[in-house]
C-alpha cells in the first residue's frame, strides 16, 4: 500500500514524532535522508502490536512529490 502525503514532516498535517494511520497511533523512531533526497522512516505502532500481525517495525520511504512522474 502506498500513502501519498501532501505536506512535509514539519507541517500541520499531523505527521511528526507520532501520527494517526487509520486509527492506529504510529511512532516515528528514526528518520534517515537517502542519497537521492528521499526520507526513510523507521516506524512502529504505539500499542506495541505488530504491523499486519507480521513485523514490529516498518521502513517507509517518503518520495518527493516533484519526482513522481504523472501519467
Amino acid at each position: 500500500e502506498t500513502v501519498q502525503l501532501q505536506n512535509t514532516l514539519a507541517s500541520s498535517s499531523g505527521l511528526g514524532p507520532t501520527f494517526n494511520y487509520y486509527g492506529v497511533v504510529v511512532v516515528v523512531d528514526q528518520i534517515n535522508i537517502l542519497p537521492n533526497g528521499n526520507k526513510q522512516l523507521i516506524i512502529r505502532r504505539e500499542d506495541g502490536r505488530d504491523f499486519y500481525g507480521y513485523r514490529p517495525t516498518l521502513k517507509a520511504i517518503l518520495v518527493n512529490n516533484d519526482l513522481i512522474q504523472q501519467p
